[in-house]
C-alpha cells in the first residue's frame, strides 16, 4: 500500500510540473492542468484522458488569450510560418509517442479498417508532393505533424478505445466533459479580463482573431451532447447533459461565427431526421424548423447576424469572396497536384493575399486542399468522408448500443463538410474537433471492422455483456 501511494505522489508532482510549466504560456489552461493534477491524486485512472487532453490543448493554448488583434501583425504571421510554435512540435510529438505505443500494445490490429487505409492514402500524397512543393521544408514539417497527429488518433481509437469494454461510452464523455471544460474556461477568462459585453452587437466571445476556431469546439460539444443526452449508458445522471448543453449552447452562441451555427444546425437536423421514427416526431422537427425559419427572417436576429459590420462586409463574407478569388487562381494554375502540402501558404504569400486581415488559410476548406494537393487530394478526402458515412450508417443499424455513436458520426461529418466552405479545418489535423473526429470516425470503422470479421455481438462491443461459451453439456443438450 505505501508503495501505491507513493507512485500516485510521484504521478502527482510530475503533473503539477507540466502544469506550471504549462502556466508560463497560458495562465487558464496552466489552472486546468493544476487542476486535473488534483482529480488524478484521488482517481489515478484518469491520468491518461487528462495527460492527452493536456496535450491536445497545449497546440491551441491561444484560444485562452485576450491579446488585442493589433499585436497579431502581418509580420508576426509570416514569422510563425518559417520558425514554427516549439511548444506546439514538442506537444505533437508527444502525442505521436502515445499514438505510437497504443498501437504497439495491439500490435498494430487495425483490421480491416477501411476509414484507417483510405486516410493512409492522404499521406503518402503529402510526402510526395516534397517533390514539386513551393517551400519543401515547410512540406516536411507539416506532413511531420499530420503522421503524428494520425497515428496519434489511430492509436486513441484502436489502442484505447477499441479495446475497452465501453469505448464508445467514454469517448463521446471525454470529448463532451472535456470540450465543455474549455468553453467554461473561455467564458471564466472573458469574464476575468472584462472582454464581456452582452449587449454589444460587434463583440464576440474569444481571443481575438480566434473566435471561428473557439467556436466549432463549442458546436463538437454540442453537437454530442446533443446526439447522446437521452443515452443512460453514456449519461448516467440527466442533470449532466443539460449542464452541458447549456455551457456549449451559450458558448457557442456567444461567438457569434456565422458558419458554426450553420454547421451546427446541420448536424443537428442530420440527427433529428434520422432519428425521426414516427409521423409525430418528423411534424415536431418539421415545426421547430418552421419557427427558426421564421425567427431568422426577423429585423432583430438580422442585426446580431451583421454583428455590426456593414453591408458590404456581409456581402463579402467579410472578405472572404476576394480571397477565394485569389485562391481559386491559383489553384486552376497547378489544379491536380498543386504546390505542395502546407506549403501554399508560406511567408511571402501571407504579405502578398492581405485583404481586410492577413490571411494565413483560404478560410474555406475545399480550397486549401486543391492548392496544396490539387484535386487529387480533394478526391481522396472526399472519398474518406464518403467511406466514414457509410462506416456511420452501417453502425446504426446493427444494434440499439450502438445507434447513437453511428448517428453522431454522420451529424460531426455533415458538420464538417458545411463548416469547411467558410473555414479551414480540412487539413488542420492537430486542432481538437478534428482530432476528435478523427478518432470517432476511426473507432467506428475499427468496430464495424471486428463485427463484420469475428461476428461478435454489438452490444459486447459497445460494452454490453459478453456472450458466456457454452459448456459441452450444454452444446449437446
Amino acid at each position: 500500500m505505501p508503495a501505491m501511494r507513493l507512485g500516485v505522489w510521484l504521478r502527482f508532482a510530475l503533473l503539477m510540473l507540466v502544469a506550471a510549466c504549462v502556466f508560463v504560456y497560458s495562465p487558464v489552461a496552466g489552472i486546468l492542468a493544476g487542476l486535473g493534477s488534483l482529480v488524478v491524486l484521488y482517481r489515478p485512472a484518469l491520468l491518461m484522458p487528462l495527460v492527452v487532453a493536456l496535450l491536445v490543448w497545449l497546440p491551441m493554448r491561444f484560444i485562452f488569450s485576450a491579446q488585442p488583434a493589433e499585436l497579431v501583425s502581418t509580420a508576426v504571421m509570416a514569422n510563425d510560418i518559417e520558425t514554427g510554435d516549439s511548444v506546439r512540435q514538442v506537444t505533437i510529438l508527444a502525442l505521436f509517442g502515445i499514438g505510437l505505443l497504443l498501437l504497439l500494445r495491439v500490435r498494430f490490429e487495425v483490421g480491416g479498417s477501411d476509414a484507417l487505409r483510405w486516410f493512409f492514402l492522404f499521406l503518402p500524397l503529402a510526402l510526395l508532393s516534397e517533390l514539386w512543393s513551393a517551400d519543401p521544408a515547410l512540406t516536411a514539417r507539416r506532413t511531420a505533424v499530420a503522421i503524428c497527429c494520425t497515428v496519434f488518433a489511430a492509436g486513441m481509437a484502436v489502442g484505447y478505445y477499441g479495446q475497452h469494454r465501453q469505448g464508445g461510452t467514454l469517448l463521446v464523455r471525454h470529448i463532451c466533459v472535456l470540450g465543455s471544460l474549455a468553453c467554461a474556461a473561455v467564458l471564466v477568462a472573458a469574464i476575468a479580463a472584462g472582454n464581456f459585453h452582452l449587449f454589444d452587437l460587434g463583440w464576440r466571445l474569444g481571443s481575438f482573431g480566434r473566435e471561428n476556431q473557439f467556436s466549432w469546439v463549442a458546436a463538437l460539444v454540442f453537437l454530442a451532447i446533443w446526439v447522446t443526452r437521452h443515452n443512460r449508458n453514456i449519461w448516467h445522471a440527466a442533470g449532466i447533459p443539460l449542464a452541458i448543453l447549456a455551457v456549449s449552447g451559450t458558448a457557442l452562441l456567444l461567438s457569434k461565427s456565422r458558419t458554426s451555427l450553420i454547421a451546427t444546425a446541420a448536424g443537428l437536423l442530420t440527427c433529428e431526421v434520422l432519428n425521426a421514427r414516427s409521423k409525430g416526431r418528423i411534424a415536431a422537427v418539421a415545426t421547430v424548423g418552421c419557427l427558426l425559419l421564421a425567427l431568422a427572417s426577423s429585423d432583430s436576429f438580422g442585426a446580431l447576424w451583421k454583428r455590426g459590420a456593414s453591408d458590404d462586409a456581409l456581402q463579402t463574407v467579410s472578405g472572404r469572396t476576394e480571397l477565394w478569388d485569389v485562391v481559386w487562381r491559383d489553384v486552376c494554375a497547378q489544379p491536380w497536384l498543386g504546390y505542395g502540402y502546407g506549403a501554399y501558404w508560406t511567408s511571402d504569400r501571407v504579405h502578398r493575399g492581405a485583404v481586410e486581415w492577413a490571411p494565413t488559410s483560404a478560410h474555406n476548406g475545399y480550397l486549401d486542399i486543391a492548392a496544396e494537393l490539387g484535386f487529387t487530394g480533394l478526391v481522396i478526402m472526399f472519398a474518406f468522408l464518403a467511406i466514414c458515412w457509410r462506416n456511420g450508417w452501417q453502425l446504426r443499424s446493427l444494434d440499439h448500443s450502438n445507434h447513437d455513436i453511428g448517428v453522431l458520426l454522420l451529424s460531426v461529418i455533415t458538420s464538417f463538410l458545411v463548416i469547411n466552405t467558410g473555414e479551414s479545418y480540412a487539413d488542420a489535423l492537430e486542432y481538437f474537433p478534428v482530432l476528435a473526429t478523427l478518432t470517432l470516425a476511426f473507432y467506428v470503422s475499427y468496430v464495424c471492422a471486428k463485427i463484420g470479421m469475428t461476428g461478435a455481438s454489438p452490444a459486447f462491443l459497445a460494452g454490453g455483456p459478453q456472450p458466456r461459451t457454452l459448456t459441452k453439456l450444454e452444446s449437446q443438450s
